[in-house]
């Protein structure tokens, strides 16, 4: 009797269509048909013998697909339950070697934030070179290599010409890169030394606000150093002093002077308002002797204090702008104007800058430089439109990790957030109509892709986010942090100081990488069969 399936299965099987012929053998009129054995039997041989050419290939899901295959056809034979086994251990040695290259990756990360080139690429070194991850971390270390020896160089030129603001940034920042720089011991010690003597000389003219915005700026170093360390509490015994003068404690403020001298010795002002001080408390018990008793009326008679909390909330009222930061010393009443602190002697830290990557076939791309963003619905880093929650949510990276801080839930099971890493694949609602996925796409790359929703920003070709650390990729694979299918091959865009680079393949076959190319803002290159461009965004 003619069986048309069978008939098919058969010209399928002749053709090498063999999962067509196995959807057909598997159906009941021909598995019961007298020549339908003899076909399983044949359909279970070419599965195992491409099984065998996918295992040989190192294409593990294929074989173990072809091998699950023929034991539905012919059951657990010894041949099929051999290839199995080869699978399952191809499968192991596979896991094992994953494994090993994310400890080998994780450990040179480690040596790399602590600014330890040489070891994090003695690390690297033990992956193939024409492996992608150690490509991307080799690129990561030159550059980090390179921007420690530019920050130790910034360090250098700052401590011997320029300003102690800028001497501070400069050293913090070779710190934060190398904490085991060969020059860092020499210039945390001559930084210390030029604050010491700046510092004193503030103090001994008498501008207070001045020496505290020193003191706060030196920060992290205060503790290098035994002098700034206890000249460090002046600021705070100025306060002091000033309001036990606010409230007529001559006597106790006698005392908090006189402390104050034994660490300002050469301040000749501090013994001028000492002698007054004293010559105030004593006329003050003297008063308090009289018929007229002061202290029912000290409450409303004494000037008051005019904190920097005080005079921005006075200058919010009046629509003016903030105070200085430190210019809380004066009293409001009865008192001698002081010379005021002038905004050029205080210079301002620079702002970060956001950039818009355009790629051919990826559309718009916001780049955020800055480790730490927040996001809410007006008056924060990134406004969003769709954002309700109550407060901001701030996203922070911190070594190679992400941390968010947040008031309310922000995850789809509703979990408190408060403060907790992020996984690197998650889902984020920071309203109802605004929710973010945050993901980590590569695992050599510290950076992140914030993917929103729908026009959330101003911008509403800008459907991505990019928390830019050392790098990014772009090209077709998911893995990329923008996804382009014009891109023909991966290409890395690194981020060095404040100067964008591009570079066409992570890795090439003989492991030598193409020299990068800048990308000037306002311009365009063509790389990899697509077209770059960035430009600096100053609104959002």
């Amino acid at each position: 009797m003619f069986n048309l399936p069978l008939r098919q299965a058969e010209t399928a099987l002749r053709e090498g269509r063999l999962n067509e012929a196995f959807q057909l053998a598997t159906r009941p009129d021909v598995r019961e048909h007298r020549d339908g054995q003899r076909l399983i039997t044949r359909l279970s041989e070419e599965f195992l013998s491409r099984g065998r050419g996918h295992l040989e290939a190192g294409r593990l899901s294929e074989a173990r697909n072809d091998c699950d295959n023929a034991r539905r056809l012919s059951g657990n034979l010894d041949s099929i339950g051999e290839l199995a086994s080869l699978i399952t251990e191809a499968e192991r040695t596979r896991l094992r070697s994953t494994q090993q290259k994310e400890q080998l990756i994780n450990a040179a990360r480690i040596e790399l934030d602590r600014g330890e080139c040489s070891l994090g690429g003695q690390i690297i070194a033990k992956l193939p070179e024409d492996d992608s991850s150690a490509g991307l971390i080799a690129d990561t270390i030159e550059i980090r290599r390179d921007q420690i020896e530019r920050a130790a160089e910034r360090a250098r030129a700052a401590i011997e010409s320029g300003p102690l603001a800028e001497s501070v940034n400069a050293v913090a920042d070779l710190r934060r890169l190398s904490t085991k720089h060969r020059e860092l011991p020499r210039l945390v010690d001559q930084l210390t030394k030029s604050a010491e003597t700046e510092v004193r000389a503030e103090l001994a003219a008498g501008r207070l606000d001045r020496a505290e915005w020193l003191l706060t700026r030196l920060g992290e170093f205060l503790d290098e150093s035994a002098e700034l360390a206890a000249l460090a509490p002046v600021p705070d015994q100025a306060k002091r002093i000033a309001k036990l003068l606010v409230t007529a404690s001559y006597s106790e403020a006698t005392v908090e002077l006189r402390r104050l001298s034994g660490i300002l010795g050469e301040a000749k002002w501090l013994d001028e308002v000492l002698a007054k001080v004293e010559q105030a408390a004593t006329r003050h018990q003297e008063l308090q002797s009289t018929p007229f008793r002061l202290a029912g009326n000290r409450q409303n008679s004494g000037p008051r204090l005019m904190t920097p909390a005080r005079i921005n909330q006075a200058r919010h009222r009046e629509g003016e702008a903030p105070a200085e930061p430190y210019a809380g010393y004066a009293i409001a009443a009865r008192q001698e104007p002081r010379p005021p602190v002038h905004a050029d002697s205080i210079p301002a830290d620079s702002g970060q800058q956001a950039w818009l990557l355009q790629v051919d076939g990826a559309g718009s791309t916001l780049l955020v430089t800055s480790p730490r963003v927040i996001f809410g619905s007006r008056r924060v880093d990134i406004p969003l439109r769709g954002f309700t929650a109550a407060a901001p949510v701030t996203i922070e990276r911190s070594g190679g990790d992400y941390l968010i801080d947040s008031y309310e839930p922000v995850d789809p099971g509703g979990r408190p957030t408060g403060r907790r890493l992020l996984g690197t694949d998650e889902s984020l609602n920071f309203g109802r109509r605004c929710r973010v996925r945050f993901r980590v796409p590569n695992p050599a790359s510290t950076s992140a892709v914030l993917e929103l929703n729908g026009p959330q920003l101003s911008r509403q070709d800008v459907r991505r986010i990019v928390l830019l650390d050392d790098a990014l990729i772009a090209g077709p694979a998911r893995t990329s942090h923008v996804v382009a299918s014009s891109v023909e091959t991966p290409c890395v865009v690194f981020h060095q100081d404040g100067e964008f680079f591009i570079r066409r393949g992570i890795a090439s076959e003989r492991g030598q990488r193409e020299v990068a190319q800048p990308i000037l803002p306002g311009e365009s290159i063509t790389i990899a069969g697509a077209r770059f461009a960035l430009n600096p965004i100053t609104t959002l």
